[in-house]
């Protein structure tokens, strides 16, 4: 065995080690892992069959560890995450096919994103990878859109519902929205993050004038409390959304397809880059026109021209008008359907609450029990007793217990019955007038603009926006605004006949309590108002029709026209009475003129007419939701998609190479003659990609070599052939000095690459553990063999080669064997480090996992062991002295004491 000095490959200086990371076995570590504008990163976790994402510190402190599971977490994994631009969300991609997006401050879940299902059913595919793309730039407003800037949202935007009371959230000072109970299309229904001031919602609640309450009321709070977006999604802050504006969010599955969502919300539709191709790469060469590049798999062959992909409505100004009128009317509805839910709950009551319909009911069943009790009677009838007790003023033995014996109906129960009651009513009667109806309002309002928009084929006809399903919309918008408006009115109604009742009983129980009897002093109630609320309100109520019943096909205008409101409508509808009269009632049939009809016949088809709100918002909801999906569709629907001819891949045939190179790719925007420069829009597009190639074919993952590739193209043109291919293939050997020293030169280290990344433009990081290349296996002992080692290799400084013509126009696979012959060849180069680093993990296992971060100020890497459970942070820019490199001699023993206490803890659990 050949002696090599320990310092042998360590060529100039260290990376300055920040921190161990001590995880639990099998956490995942993604190349997406560091958060783009803090110093943080994330872990995945399976722990007790559960899927865990934690988040730690760059000084290797955990911050939180959440359950990102739904249901049956155990049968989800995570396959890919990635951060936002703003560094506040983190997107995970998980297996069955679900993305969703957690906070930053504490890992929950704020918004789940749909992945649609293949029309295939026996496709089961799974998504491999995620990006964040920041500035997805959409045009600047043109001189029409100037002229034309006060749509819809402007208009709802300047009159707001009302003020809405706002819940601050203790770890993030944002709003949250309670969307529990929800209909499933808004789950659905395309939307930007949401934005409660754009869809005229404020928060505050509003206090309707109801009838003075009396004296047992007085101080009393309702037992229900009115909804107001206390919970639910969270709005991000200004600096948060000017971050994600235009951002776009991109998944990819293995079947070909790349999922799209504008601002990581709007879904935009997906790409179809081919059914038997896998996504392996999105890249986005220009701000100004965004183009995204996939390569194709077909078998194990990949084709080395990239397929583009180019969004052209991604770049209109319409796409924003749409997403944001999309999202409006989503918060409208949401608003709606919270609204409607809160009003059934508080007139029928909840599982932990009394509603106030059947508030009634249980003091008449008290009344009937009392009458089997103390008269004997098998059959009750406790609204004939009441009704008689009021016109005739006779009571029986148990309408006296119950108004005043025993103390069941005493002045606390029947100030508890007003309240739930009256609180019922006031949350039907505000909720109607000043929530419903001006929500439904707004919609019609931005229903309108998009009806304009259908109008307008030159500009909107890619979004297929229909007229006649806006029509319908705006339909049930303005049934729904006139039964509110009835909701309401028949709401104040049910409380005065309510509250007169109240009045007679407790009449009532005041003579039963003095023993009174044949009192006929002058009512101080109206009887006939407690009669209409005995017969039509204690036991069942008209109001239980805006909620139950089918759905409403008619307005109540259409029935019951409005009076007329000046003399020239008075006298027209006094000539349509005249003249139906002296035509005889059958010029009425058919319902031909219901103007015409009199008072009563009205009346009766008015009380006749269905009026289900609840079904009536849910179809509301269903024509918005397909209006507003098949729109935002329209970007994957536009798509342009270039693939390189077939006969560039199939042209040398199915390659050898196996499945399981590491390879990394990037690509590089460089002016001619320039140093290269990641925010140059023009010149060269130069796409890198480097590959761990295999001592031998049989041996795929012992990385023995590596190869770079640089692929020069044409400017952002990507369409036609690379106009210049080059290729350095590197030996993983290395030298403390220079080869050509003489006899006194150390000999060469061999070393393997379990895992590697492009750092940056220029830098190449790998993970690297050295070898007897005597020995088939690794040897993990006191030796100098088996050591680990994080090094850097200047990969735009490397010698290349070219290539010829003929290889260039074949697979990346062929590439890669002519880079193999190379090394059998002797033609390669041992490893020109730049800087290296021993690492105190990965002395053992056949791979490791490398995450880094090579934005400014921010330039560090995290490096993971094949099991998942230790790991280090190191600071790429920094220098690490000499006593932070000695200290590394005794990590070792410490890391496998921690080894040790980790088994421990998971043989416990």
């Amino acid at each position: 065995m050949s002696s090599i000095s320990e310092h042998s490959i360590l060529k100039t200086g260290s990376f300055a080690h920040l921190a161990d990371v001590s995880s639990h076995p099998g956490s995942k570590l993604f190349s997406s892992s560091w958060c783009p504008s803090m110093d943080l990163f994330v872990l995945a976790t399976p722990l007790s069959n559960r899927h865990r994402l934690t988040l730690w510190k760059m000084g290797g402190h955990k911050l939180w560890d959440v359950e990102v599971g739904r249901g049956d977490a155990s049968s989800e994994s995570i396959m890919d995450v990635v951060w936002s631009p703003s560094g506040l969300e983190i997107a995970v991609a998980h297996h069955p096919p679900r993305l969703s997006i957690h906070s930053v401050h504490d890992g929950r879940e704020i918004r789940s994103l749909l992945i649609r299902n293949p029309a295939d059913e026996s496709l089961d595919p799974k998504l491999t990878a995620v990006w964040w793309l920041e500035d997805a730039k959409s045009a600047e407003p043109d001189g029409l859109d100037n002229l034309l800037r006060r749509n819809g949202n402007t208009i709802t935007g300047s009159a707001p519902i009302y003020n809405l009371k706002k819940d601050k959230d203790a770890s993030t000072g944002t709003i949250r929205w309670n969307v529990s109970s929800l209909p499933p299309e808004l789950d659905s229904f395309p939307t930007l993050l949401p934005n409660l001031a754009t869809a005229s919602i404020a928060a505050k609640p509003s206090v309707i004038a109801m009838p003075p309450p009396t004296s047992s009321t007085k101080n009393k709070q309702p037992q229900y409390e009115p909804f107001t977006p206390t919970t639910a999604q969270t709005p991000v802050n200004e600096n948060q959304d000017k971050e994600l504006q235009n951002s776009l969010l991109i998944v990819s599955d293995d079947i070909g397809h790349l999922h799209m969502f504008l601002e990581g919300s709007y879904p935009l539709g997906q790409v179809d880059v081919g059914r038997k191709c896998s996504t392996i790469s999105v890249i986005k060469p220009s701000l100004e026109k965004p183009v995204l590049l996939a390569h194709n798999i077909a078998g194990h062959s990949t084709n080395l021209l990239p397929t583009s992909i180019e969004l052209p409505l991604l770049a209109a100004p319409s796409l924003r008008s749409v997403s944001k009128m999309s999202s409006s009317v989503r918060a409208l509805l949401v608003y709606i359907a919270r609204t409607l839910e809160d009003m059934r709950r508080a007139w029928f009551g909840t599982d932990s609450l009394d509603g106030g319909r059947d508030a009634g009911k249980k003091w008449l069943k008290l009344l009937e029990e009392k009458e089997k009790q103390l008269d004997g009677r098998k059959k009750t009838h406790a609204i004939y007793e009441l009704t008689n007790l009021l016109f005739t003023g006779k009571t029986s033995g148990a309408m006296r217990e119950f108004l005043g014996g025993s103390g069941k109906l005493s002045e606390r129960g029947m100030a508890q019955w007003e309240s739930t009651v009256h609180g019922a009513l006031t949350v039907l009667q505000e909720s109607a007038e000043r929530k419903l109806a001006p929500a439904c309002e707004r919609l019609v309002i931005l229903l309108e603009e998009i009806r304009g928009w259908s109008a307008w084929p030159q500009r909107y006809s890619t979004y297929e926006f229909i007229t006649s399903e806006i029509d319908d919309s705006l339909g049930l918008c303005h049934r729904t605004i006139e039964l509110a408006e009835w909701l309401s009115k028949a709401s104040l109604e049910e409380f005065e006949r309510f509250h007169e009742f109240m009045k007679w009983t407790k009449v009532e129980t005041s003579r039963v309590t003095d023993n009174v009897v044949g009192d006929l002093r002058a009512p101080t109630y109206d009887p006939l108002e407690v009669s209409d609320y005995l017969e039509n309100g204690l036991l069942q109520s008209s109001l239980d029709r805006w909620f139950t019943g089918p759905l409403p096909m008619l307005n109540p205008s259409e029935v019951h026209p409005a009076p007329p409101s000046t003399m020239g409508e008075m006298m027209s509808e006094m000539r349509k009475v005249i003249e139906a009269a002296n035509n005889g009632p059958d010029s009425l049939a058919g319902g031909a003129h219901l103007s015409g009809m009199n008072y009563e016949t009205r009346i009766s088809r008015l009380e006749k007419l269905d009026r289900n709100l609840l079904a009536l918002t849910g179809q509301l909801i269903t024509n918005c939701e397909r209006i507003f999906r098949r729109a935002s569709e329209a970007t994957g629907r536009g798509q342009i998609v270039t693939a390189p001819p077939k006969s560039n891949q199939d042209q040398g045939g199915e390659s050898t190479i196996g499945p399981a190179l590491l390879v990394r790719e990037r690509m590089v925007l460089s002016a001619p003659d320039k140093p290269v420069s990641r925010s140059a829009c023009t010149g060269i597009s130069i796409g890198y990609f480097t590959v761990a190639l295999p001592k031998d074919r049989a041996e795929d993952h012992d990385h023995r070599a590596l190869a770079v590739f640089a692929v020069d193209y044409e400017p952002l043109g990507i369409q036609g052939p690379p106009t210049r291919s080059r290729c350095c293939v590197l030996e993983c050997r290395a030298f403390e000095g220079a080869e050509d020293e003489g006899p006194a030169a150390p000999q060469p280290c061999a070393f393997e690459i379990l895992d590697l990344d492009f750092f940056d433009d220029e830098t190449l990081l790998l993970v690297t553990r050295t070898v007897d290349p005597q020995l088939e296996e690794d040897v993990a002992d006191d030796t100098l063999f088996g050591r680990s080692y994080l090094t850097s290799v200047a990969f735009t400084e490397l010698p290349y080669a070219e290539l010829v013509p003929e290889l260039v126009a074949q697979s990346r696979e062929r590439m890669m064997e002519q880079a193999l012959q190379m090394c059998a060849d002797g033609l390669a180069r041992p490893l020109p480090i730049s800087r290296s680093r021993r690492l105190h993990c990965c002395t053992t296992g056949r791979s490791a996992k490398l995450a880094v971060n090579g934005a400014e100020n921010r330039r560090c890497a995290c490096v993971l062991d094949m099991s998942g459970q230790f790991g280090e942070v190191f600071d790429i820019d920094a220098e690490g002295d000499d006593e932070d490199e000695d200290e590394g001699e005794g990590a070792q023993g410490s890391i496998d004491g921690d080894a040790n206490a980790v088994r421990e803890d998971s043989m416990e659990e």
